[in-house]
């Protein structure tokens, strides 16, 4: 009967697919029944005789994923709750195809394919004891060939089961066979398996059953692309065709059916054992809340508790209704709070829904009665206020729980007074309250007689006697302020009021007041703890208006004016400039009421007298330093504006007054360039630091600061002087001092005398370079470029008488030498030069020029003798030959003292002078024989010939002529002192150190010969040669 039974519910599975789609209705909701750790990729599922869902499924636990194979749950109670997996079948050589399950009513058979040392089978596992133990039973199919799928069914109280395998061939097709396996004996023998069909294909997908007659249809697909079937034409299991079809028949669920319940099982992409099942019982539910009768308040809180005979209670939907409104559906929750309930009856309605959509019924109801009484609000006065007013208006509101538009009425009383009695009023007006504090008491009733619990009041306290104040000024402290103030900030003078106050009802310290200055508006109202302050007021008298005002904001009747005086004084600054190159100290004030121009400023040196009153901004380090000794000083400098307001804090600056000159600067080198057009200077720095340097230029030795200031401050030790250049040659001395930043000067150093030629000299010496340019010109004979020159020559060289006559004859003489060096023959031109030649010497006979203009005259004579003798023949030839020899003697022994310096008068003596070539070239030493042969008892005529000497180097020269004018004057300390130099040009140690010695013992007071000469003693003396 059991196997009958279990076939019968087979039977309903795979045919009764219509009848299931007609008679249920109500699934519940999937539930995946795998406790975690689990999963599934495909299941199977029978019902047992004693009621139990047995499921098998594939698949393997979370944890330990290669331990896989076959796994068995129950349900015992239709699918409400499961058992923990239990393994069926290991996965040792278990192939990848579907697994089958069937049963005989208490057993359980799973059929899996194995690969067994390169046979596959078919074997059969067998559990008695509802799936806590299984065995190997029998191999029911076995084949050399892979098994690709397999199918198991019962029918007629006999188990079938179809193989699919698949033999491998070369060229790309296998060729597959089904092959069919009866047995009986609840799964104890079965019949070898016979071939049915066979088909080539490159891959097929798993076969599937399909139940449309009494044997099945066998569905797969080929390629991927085309259907295939395999069934028994004659439905009796023997016979079998494989074929192709269009379109594959609709493949039934697979569902199960026990005593009218309906059950399913499938798995999901994430390894889910999915199962539900036809529920047709409604749940029901249970209060856990205590509702009373009456309600006193709009809310209500319910509980409950629900219950179904497969929707767990935590998946149960529940819908509370109340009255006849729109229920309100309650998910994953057993408790919900009604609100806003209005007065009046209500009738609560509750109903539980489970995953089935089984609704209960009837619904758990209860009635209640809510009686929400009225609430009353004040909106005017608050609690607490402080009115000042003695007529004072209440206003109200109320709310009610009867609905919306329900009337409300209230009763109303003040103090002690009785109350109104109940009216729709929302306000009302106490007039004459006196000071001092009252409260107000309100009522209200709504439309269903329901009277507020009790009755709500407001106190509050009436005012209506202003405040009144006292302002006393504080002590001015505005040394103070100027003291610690930063000179870039702004200085507060303020004026500071103390304020005071008195009240019927207010503590003075809660008073608050206002003030205005003058017509101004008044300000912000502040406590009476905080001072006034008044600050930024033009200078003068001010009035001061204060107002009081009390916690009632009750304000002062009459303000209390205050008359004061604001005059506030500038602010004072004193700082050391040193942008400029001479450091100064400078002055500023800042005063809010006074323009810069109008501020006046004196200063004094520690506790010394104030200067006068002046406008000037700067104080220079040498007035400082004039009035004060040397030293740590403080200076102070006090401002004063326009109102006479003086700082009373005056600036004060810390000085060093340095009344200390800074040593002499030392190595003074003079240059001259282009005979004394520009002066080079230069010296030794002196050891000091932050110095500046003076040059000084005088005509005469001896240093007065009187004397032309070259440059006036130089940060370099180099300078440059242009003199302007006189009518005649003269002589400067250049000193250099140095200063430091207190104006303190040093000592100079003189420089040796420089000559800065004059205009006359300048273009004697210019003349003479010109000359001797042509004379170079005519020895080269370019001819036609002296003749250029001749008549080109600048007219101030030739202002000089005795130069005058140098363009006629460089013009006379060159157009002669050119014709005499052409020998042209031409007559014309012989006679035109001699002609020239004789008019200059007509005119400039007595002339130095006139010799070589005769001679040149002579020779042209010649050359036209010699034209004559050879146009009219030899004859005197002779006598032509002999005069042209004695004119070239009388030629060249003039030529021979033209180079000789000009001679010196009787009496003159010139031993051990020996000019040099380029000493016979220089116009200034050429002039300065020139004075010494008109005039040689002059001494000075001897030193000025030294110095032109020592200007073209020839010291040995130069000594010598300063001898001839010492033997003129030897006690001339001049001459001593530049021999001196002399000499240590010369390399002469000794005698240089006897001149100077000479010189000092000549002028022991000069400064100079303390300071200069003796220090230029002291190195020579450390020299080799100057060593005793």
């Amino acid at each position: 009967m059991h196997m009958l039974k279990i076939l019968s519910v087979w039977g309903i599975v795979l045919f009764s697919t219509s009848v299931f789609s007609q008679t249920t209705q109500n699934w519940s909701a999937e539930r995946n029944v795998l406790p975690p750790g689990y999963g599934a990729t495909e299941a199977r599922v029978v019902i047992l005789t004693d009621g139990s869902i047995n499921v098998t499924f594939r698949g393997s636990a979370d944890n330990d994923p290669q331990v896989s194979g076959i796994y068995c749950t129950r349900s015992t109670d239709q699918g409400y709750s499961w058992s923990r997996p239990k393994m069926a079948v290991e996965a040792s050589g278990i192939q990848s195809v579907t697994h089958e399950l069937l049963s005989d009513g208490d057993s359980m058979l799973v059929y899996v394919a194995v690969n067994r040392l390169q046979r596959y089978e078919v074997q059969q596992f067998v559990s008695v004891d509802r799936g806590q133990n299984w065995s190997t039973s029998e191999v029911i199919f076995s084949d050399s060939d892979p098994i690709r799928g397999m199918l198991a069914w019962q029918m007629d109280g006999r188990m079938f089961m179809i193989v699919l395998v698949e033999r491998s061939r070369d060229g790309g097709e296998s060729e597959y066979t089904f092959w069919l396996a009866r047995g009986r004996a609840s799964g104890a023998y079965w019949e070898p398996a016979a071939k049915i069909g066979s088909f080539f294909a490159r891959r097929v997908s798993a076969p599937r059953l399909v139940h449309n007659g009494r044997w099945p249809m066998v569905l797969w697909m080929r390629n991927g692309v085309d259907f295939q079937q395999m069934d028994s034409p004659n439905d009796d299991g023997v016979n079998w065709r494989v074929s192709e079809i269009a379109t594959p028949p609709p493949i039934p669920p697979s569902v199960l059916e026990d005593r009218g319940t309906f059950y399913r099982v499938q798995t999901t992409a994430n390894r889910q054992l999915l199962f539900n099942r036809t529920d047709d019982e409604a749940p029901v539910t249970e209060l856990t809340t205590e509702i009373p009768r009456e309600l006193l308040v709009p809310n209500l809180k319910l509980s409950w508790q629900g219950k179904d005979n497969y929707t767990l209670p935590e998946e149960l939907r529940y819908q509370i209704q109340l009255d006849e409104a729109e229920p309100v559906r309650v998910n994953n929750a057993t408790s919900h709070e009604l609100v806003g309930l209005v007065n009046g009856s209500h009738l609560i309605s509750l109903a539980a829904v489970d995953e089935a959509g089984n609704r209960q019924a009837p619904s758990t109801t209860r009635r209640i009665l809510v009686k929400v009484p009225p609430v009353p609000l004040f909106l005017t006065p608050r609690n607490g206020d402080l009115l000042n007013t003695r007529a004072v208006s209440a206003t109200w509101e109320g709310s009610q729980n009867c609905g919306e538009g329900a009337s409300l009425e209230f009763n109303f009383k003040v103090d002690e007074v009785e109350w109104s009695g109940f009216k729709a009023d929302l306000s009302t007006t106490v007039p004459n309250l006196a000071d001092g504090d009252h409260a107000f008491f309100l009522q209200a009733r709504d439309a269903l007689g329901n009277t507020s619990a009790e009755p709500v009041s407001v106190r509050f306290e009436v005012d209506a006697t202003p405040p009144v104040c006292t302002v006393q000024e504080l002590p001015r402290d505005w040394d103070q302020i100027t003291r610690d103030l930063d000179f870039e900030q702004e200085p507060d003078y303020a004026v500071n009021f103390k304020v005071s106050g008195t009240d019927n009802r207010t503590a003075p310290e809660a008073l608050e007041y206002r003030f205005r200055i003058d017509q101004e508006a008044y300000n912000e109202w502040r406590s009476v703890s905080q001072d006034a302050a008044v600050t930024g007021l033009p200078d003068g008298t001010h009035t001061l208006s204060f107002e009081a005002r009390d916690e009632a904001q009750n304000i002062q009747l009459q303000p209390t004016l205050v008359h004061f005086i604001y005059n506030t004084p500038p602010n004072t600054r004193v700082w050391i400039d040193e942008s400029g190159t001479s450091p100064v100290y400078r002055f500023a004030a800042r005063d809010k009421n006074s323009r810069q121009s109008d501020l006046t400023f004196r200063w004094r040196v520690d506790e010394n007298s104030w200067s006068d009153w002046t406008s000037e901004t700067s104080l220079s380090i040498p007035d400082l330093i004039e009035k004060t000794e040397h030293g740590q000083h403080i200076l102070y400098v006090q401002s004063r504006d326009a109102a006479g307001n003086e700082d009373p804090t005056p600036a004060q600056l810390a000085v060093d007054v340095d009344k200390q000159a800074p040593p002499t600067p030392q190595a003074l080198q003079v240059v001259s360039r282009d005979d004394g057009g520009e002066i080079q200077i230069s010296w030794e720095a002196v050891p000091e630091q932050n110095v500046l340097y003076r040059i000084y230029r005088s005509n005469n030795k001896t240093f007065s600061k009187d004397a032309f200031a070259v440059e006036l401050e130089l940060e370099k030790t180099r300078g440059f002087d242009r003199p302007k250049r006189l009518k005649n040659t003269a002589v400067f001395y250049y000193f250099v001092t140095a200063l430091d930043r207190s104006g303190n000067e040093s000592p100079p150093v003189v420089s040796d005398p420089v000559e800065v030629l004059g205009e006359v000299e300048l273009n004697v010496k210019r003349f003479n370079e010109y000359k001797a340019d042509v004379e170079t010109r005519l020895r080269a004979e370019e001819f036609d470029k002296v003749l250029e020159m001749a008549a080109g020559v600048p007219t101030p060289l030739i202002q000089a008488s005795e130069f005058a006559p140098y363009p006629a004859f460089w013009k006379a003489v060159a157009q002669a030498r050119k014709v005499i060096r052409d020998d042209s023959g031409n007559g014309d031109a012989l006679n035109s030069a001699k002609n020239d030649l004789e008019s200059f010497l007509s005119q400039y006979s007595a002339t130095p020029l006139a010799s070589e203009a005769q001679s040149t005259l002579d020779e042209v004579k010649s050359k036209i003798l010699w034209h004559q003798i050879m146009t009219y023949g030899m004859y005197g030839g002779g006598t032509l030959l002999i005069l042209l020899f004695v004119w070239m003697g009388v030629r060249w022994n003039k030529r021979e003292r033209a180079t000789e310096m000009p001679m010196i008068q009787a009496g003159t003596d010139t031993e051990g002078i020996t000019p040099s070539k380029e000493a016979l070239k220089d116009p200034t030493v050429v002039r300065r024989w020139v004075e010494v042969q008109a005039d040689p008892n002059t001494a000075e005529n001897w030193s000025r010939l030294a110095f032109a000497f020592h200007n073209i180097g020839e010291i040995e020269n130069a000594i010598q002529a300063l001898y001839k004018a010492m033997e003129i004057e030897p006690n001339n300390t001049r001459f001593h002192f530049q021999m001196g130099h002399f000499q240590k040009e010369s390399g002469k140690v000794k005698e240089a150190i006897r001149h100077f010695e000479r010189y000092l013992a000549l002028n022991p007071e000069s400064k100079k010969s303390v300071e200069e000469v003796k220090e230029l003693l002291a190195k020579l003396k450390q020299e080799p040669g100057g060593k005793e």
